[in-house]
């Protein structure tokens, strides 16, 4: 338990000579932090004369005696949980006492961001006239801008204490107090900013190459990061590269270049300085260039030689001629000679040999070679022996030449590739002699450059020979060339060419087998996907076996651009082309003809609602102009139309018929419908004749055809013109019908099965009869199918897995959809994406640094049956600015939950996340700016629903705003009980008072319980809880009123029992919430540890548990020989005893027996003649026994006298 502590200390008073009274309120003057009854009480008063001090409801009354001056102290004492804590304070009464004054005010403070504290001295900042200015107490009463700096009295200084990296002003208040009377001095601190240096931001890490490595390009642009400045201006130079040996280290842009020297290997520092406004940080990295055995190198070219004929032999060291990086041994070899019959070339040793051929002239070039571990290299020169004109020689060898397959043209200088000894090298004729392969790579010399231009797609071997022509002789030499193949993409073979239809055009089918080719692989096993259809409400586009399917929508114009890839060994080539639909101003139509009209012989007028009858999709059906075009017996009826409206007038008691045709026109474009119109007072309405049967089909049956020619007949006019017409169809998701002629069609919507009631109408001269038919198809099991096609993806690479749910993709009319199986059977490009699936979800993830396009191919079986869909992702590789989400959290009340802000940013930058507004009704932490952890906090008891903006930036491009919703739910707050630790107790011994703070924010009454898992060792009986004067066993219920007193656990073992036993706490609030806790108890008998030292024993031994109370006996037994030596119980020697009690036994012991050896004497006996001693000789007697001897004198003697340690006694 914590004692209490003074909170708020009550200031010093100064009172008039003439007040009587001042109140003082104590509530915050105190505070328990165990939440305990806190008990306030005066403790002294050192003048009750002049005031007197009473505490009334929490507030202390000072009651002063009118007209008396002086002061005194006033001592109060708060005491909590027994622990107690004292605060003091002064009352002043002094008729001529005056208040402090400002003696030498306090300076307003100017200073630089990030400065050393400022200390100020107060000592003479104020003054008292009447009392000593050493007295005067001084306080910080007010400080604003606590983001700037804190400040802190100690003695007679104020410190103030800077915030890094915080400008701007503060105002603080400092209040000298004398005598319970003060006075306040505010100053202002106002702190400039300073440019701070740029510091590093994401520092460059260490970099490990092998020798020989291709160059190292590094972006800096996240290295530096300047707080007060744009991070573009920050200029970055290299300042330091301790080995310029090594590497060399250079800037373009912001990119540093890190280029290795030829063969040499080792480490050096490179250092990196970011500088802006004239500040700058450096920051320092490793490299460390791995030694790689690197092949040989020429050092000292041999030159080339020229004598005279007949010469003598040459020797050439080659000592010099090769060096290794790596001092490898290097061994020569002669590669090649041109002229071995002029000249004969040898190695001995470390020599090369000339030996030149007798009476011959001419040149000759000699090839060798150094080889080391390995590796070789070729050294070439040319021999020259005179003649009178000697032809053209080859001067430098073109090397064999190896390129990659479409490589760009490859230019040699052949200017010194030829020389003649004894002419002008610049008139050496150079041509092409042959080319081996004309189809990989085309020749052509202009002035002295060979040109090698590589056919497209092409890989394989040629042989170029080209030929120096000097005075009509020539010299020839030959290089190979070497292109490699390359996997070349698809490319376009057959462009589709854009489209042009007018609207509500037919499919169109699009063969594309002939669009893409491969060079490099076969044409069938280009896979042709559709990448992109950017206006699918126009045109539908499907790909169906290498088909691709145009399917125009309804009413539909305007332009879609279709984007077709080809896929081939995992590289593509796109197509696109656009498709234009033409707008076609649709006529109107017929929606709803009228139907032909039976008029009663006395009838009058008919009238017709044309409202309905005519649509026209293309324009306002309210602006289409009805007119009647005609009526073919104007004396048997009139029609006219008012409002939209056809009125019908029929001459009375006149018989007979008329055809009326209403005309529509709609935007110039003309419709017509016509009916009839019968009068006839004999007329009989046609029946039905034969009727239509009940049909029975099977799922999966395409159609019915029935023959209506018989099913209606009227007695008074031709069966032949009964008009048919479908009157109703109570299914038409089961069936739909339609009547042709004479025949009625149904057609079966697949996959699906139940029953339909079909009414056929037969009109006859506007009187009609209706006939209905029952239509029942039976199920029958069909393969699952496509509801939801798939539909195809657009991914940025390295983007998030992608989760697509499955559960409404396919749909199995006879089955249950839960019960399809779905598996994916094909992915095009695994080295782009992989996928699974699980719990019906497809989960696609992007391999790291990949990009491109692949088809996963979902299968589903269900029964059995299958059915595959397949769709397209293509991942592209862009640079966007990060996105920010709008995201909602839950969070229950009381509680704070951690989250993440949804941001993503494909490029993988570093992020900063700027807050918009902050939340309303709790706290925001902001636990992980880069990755955007946050903590919310609300506050206490709050509900409902908060919220907070934000962006986030990569420093060049931001999001845009998004918002973190936040709902807290309302919850019954848990009551909460205080953590009891485990408990340690001795049988027969009680555990008392175990104190249990309780609380719940939001009930009005607390049962706690305790039980025991052991009733043997714990009886509930034994057990019970109590709160001030009242007592229950094992559980109470206390009220909402009591919470802040501690509830009391009252332990008691049962008698004579030991062991271990756990307690089990609750605490349930009214309406129903319960907490637990348990903590164990840990009953033991008291022990008494017994051992022996030496030879014997103690009995018993070991770890004995007894009885509390109870007396213990422990027998003590040498072995034979030997005696006991003491005893040692709880560390007191005690002396040698053969048994040893401890009595009423009620704390643990110890006792220890140590055994020895005892002392022994020796007694020598001598008898003189005539008689003997028994035992005679030297007897050994144990210290502390006795010895009897017996002397006996031989007969005729008697006992003279007993000599003992030279002591003579009597004989007996």
């Amino acid at each position: 338990h914590h004692p209490p502590v003074v909170a708020s200390a009550i200031a010093d008073i100064s009172m008039g000579v003439n007040d009587e009274s001042y109140l003082i309120d104590l509530t915050n003057v105190f505070m328990d932090i165990d939440n305990n009854l806190i008990v306030k009480t005066i403790q002294s008063n050192t003048n009750s004369d002049l005031a007197t001090a009473s505490i009334a409801e929490n507030s202390l009354v000072i009651s002063h005696q009118a007209g008396i001056e002086g002061e005194t102290e006033i001592t109060l004492q708060a005491i909590s949980n027994g622990q107690m804590v004292s605060d003091s304070f002064k009352i002043f009464v002094d008729a001529s006492d005056v208040a402090p004054e400002i003696n030498a005010g306090l300076n307003d403070i100017i200073t630089l961001e990030d400065s050393d504290n400022t200390i100020i001295d107060l000592s003479t900042v104020f003054t008292d006239p009447d009392n000593d200015d050493q007295n005067i107490n001084k306080l910080i009463v007010k400080k604003t801008n606590d983001a700037l700096l804190t400040a802190a009295i100690d003695n007679n200084n104020l410190t103030l204490s800077y915030v890094p990296d915080a400008f701007g002003t503060s105002s603080i208040t400092v209040r000298g107090t004398s005598q319970g009377k003060s006075i306040d001095d505010s100053f202002t601190v106002t702190v400039t900013p300073v440019d701070d240096p740029p510091m590093i931001q994401s520092p460059l890490n260490n970099i490990l190459v092998d020798e020989n490595a291709l160059d190292t390009s590094i972006s800096l642009l996240s290295v530096f990061s300047d707080a007060d400045n744009d991070d573009s201006t920050i200029n970055i130079s290299v300042l330091q590269n301790t080995n310029d040996n090594l590497l060399t280290a250079s800037l373009n842009e912001n990119t540093l270049l890190l280029g290795y020297n030829e063969n040499q290997y080792g480490e050096a520092l490179i250092t990196i300085r970011g500088e802006s406004n004239g500040l700058f940080i450096d920051d320092t990295f490793t490299v460390t260039v791995n030694p790689v055995d690197s092949a040989p190198e020429i050092n000292i070219p041999i030159v080339d030689i020229a004598v005279e004929m007949n010469s003598p032999n040459m020797t050439i060291p080659l000592n010099n001629v090769f060096i290794d990086p790596d001092n490898d041994s290097i061994s020569t070899a002669i590669i090649s000679n041109t002229n071995e019959s002029l000249v004969s070339a040898t190695i001995s040793g470390n020599d090369l040999i000339l030996s030149f051929e007798a009476n011959t002239e001419g040149s000759a070039i000699i090839r060798i070679s150094g080889t080391a571990n390995g590796k070789s290299v070729n050294d070439s020169f040319s021999v020259y022996v005179n003649s009178s004109d000697l032809g053209p020689e080859i001067l430098t060898a073109i090397n064999d030449i190896t390129v990659l397959e479409d490589a760009p043209d490859t230019i040699i200088n052949l200017a010194n590739v030829f020389t003649d000894p004894d002419n002008d090298d610049f008139s050496i004729a150079k041509t092409i002699l042959s080319n081996s392969n004309e189809s990989l790579v085309a020749t052509a010399i202009n002035n002295n450059q060979l040109n090698l231009s590589y056919r497209a797609d092409a890989s394989g071997t040629a042989t170029i020979v080209i030929r120096g022509t000097s005075q009509g002789k020539t010299v020839d030499h030959a290089f190979m060339v070497t292109v490699a193949p390359v996997d070349d993409p698809p490319v376009i073979a057959n462009a589709i060419n854009d489209i042009t239809v007018d609207e509500d055009a037919a499919p169109q089918q699009i063969d594309l087998y002939n669009v893409f080719t491969d060079t490099d692989n076969d044409d069938t096993a280009i896979q042709t996907t559709l990448a992109d259809n950017s206006n699918i409400s126009l045109v539908v586009a499907t790909i169906s076996e290498n088909v691709l399917n145009l399917n125009f929508q309804p009413n539909e114009s305007g332009t879609a651009e279709i984007k077709l890839m080809g896929t081939s060994n995992g590289l593509t080539v796109e197509d696109k082309f656009i498709i234009t639909v033409n707008p076609v101003d649709d006529p109107p139509v017929v929606a709803n003809g009228i139907a032909d009209v039976p008029m009663d012989i006395s009838a009058v007028t008919l009238m017709i609602a044309l409202t309905h009858v005519f649509s026209d999709i293309d324009n306002d059906n309210a602006a289409i102009i009805k007119t009647v075009q005609s009526n073919t017996n104007s004396n048997l009826i009139t029609v006219e139309l008012s409002e939209n409206n056809l009125i019908l007038t029929h001459q009375i008691n006149l018989e007979g018929e008329s055809t009326v045709t209403v005309q529509a026109i709609s935007n110039g474009i003309v419709i017509n419908d016509s009916f009839n119109v019968y009068v006839d007072a004999s007329d009989v309405a046609p029946m039905i004749a034969n009727s239509i049967q009940d049909i029975t089909v099977t799922e999966g049956t395409e159609n019915t055809t029935i023959d209506l020619t018989s099913i209606f007949t009227d007695p008074d006019d031709d069966d032949r013109f009964i008009e048919k017409t479908i009157q109703n169809n109570t299914n038409e998701q089961l069936v739909t019908a339609t009547i042709n002629g004479n025949q009625l069609i149904l057609n079966y919507a697949p996959n699906n099965n139940g029953m339909a009631i079909l009414t056929v109408r037969g009109t006859s001269k506007g009187k009609f009869t209706n006939d209905s038919f029952n239509v029942i198809v039976a199920p029958e099991d069909s393969p699952p199918e496509i509801v939801n096609a798939l539909n195809d993806v657009s991914l940025n690479e390295d983007a998030n897995p992608l989760i697509i749910s499955l559960s409404d993709v396919f749909n199995d009319v006879d089955s249950n959809n839960n019960d399809i199986i779905k598996t994916i059977t094909y992915n095009t490009n695994d080295t782009l994406i992989s996928a699974t699936i699980a719990d019906n979800e497809l989960t696609i993830h992007c391999l790291p640094d990949q990009y491109g396009l692949a088809v996963l191919s979902i299968l589903a079986e269900s029964d059995g049956l299958t059915i595959v869909d397949q769709m397209t992702i293509i991942v592209n590789p862009v640079n966007d600015a990060p996105v920010a989400y709008d995201s909602n959290i839950y969070v229950i009340e009381d509680t704070q939950v951690s989250a993440k802000i949804q941001v993503s940013d494909i490029d993988l930058d570093v992020l900063t996340l700027n807050l918009a507004s902050l939340p309303q009704h709790g706290d925001l932490t902001i636990s992980d700016q880069q990755f955007g952890h946050f903590i919310y906090t609300p506050h206490d008891n709050y509900d409902g629903m908060d919220s907070f903006s934000f962006t986030v930036s990569d420093n060049r491009l931001s999001s845009q705003m998004a918002h973190v919703y936040i709902s807290i739910t309302p919850v019954n707050d848990d009551p909460a009980i205080s953590k009891v630790l485990d408990q340690k107790t001795f049988e027969g011994t009680a555990i008392p008072q175990i104190s249990l703070n309780i609380s719940d924010p939001d009930s009005k009454r607390l049962t706690i319980t305790a039980l025991s898992d052991d009733a043997q060792l714990l009886p509930l009986e034994l057990i019970s809880l109590s709160i001030g004067q009242s007592v229950h066993t094992h559980q109470m219920s206390v009220a909402s009123e009591s919470f802040d007193n501690p509830v009391f656990l009252n332990i008691e073992p049962a008698p004579g029992e030991a062991g271990k036993a756990k307690v089990i706490l609750s605490i349930r609030d009214d309406r129903g919430a319960v907490m637990y806790q348990s903590f164990t108890v840990l009953v033991e008998k008291h022990t008494i540890t017994a051992f022996s030292s030496g030879n014997g024993v103690i009995e018993p031994s070991g770890v004995i548990e007894v009885n509390t109370g109870e007396p213990f006996v422990f027998k003590i037994i040498p072995d034979d020989g030997y005696v006991i030596d003491q005893l040692n119980v709880d560390g007191t020697i005690l002396s040698p005893r053969p048994t040893y009690i401890f009595w009423d036994v009620n704390e643990s012991h110890e006792i220890t027996s140590i055994f020895k050896e005892p002392y022994m004497y020796t007694v020598t006996t001598l008898a003189g003649t005539g008689g003997k001693v028994e035992p005679d000789g030297n007897v050994l007697i144990q210290d502390g026994n006795s010895q009897t001897f017996n002397i006996k004198p031989y007969p005729g003697y008697e006992i003279d006298y007993l000599r003992v340690d030279n002591a003579y006694v009597a004989a007996t």
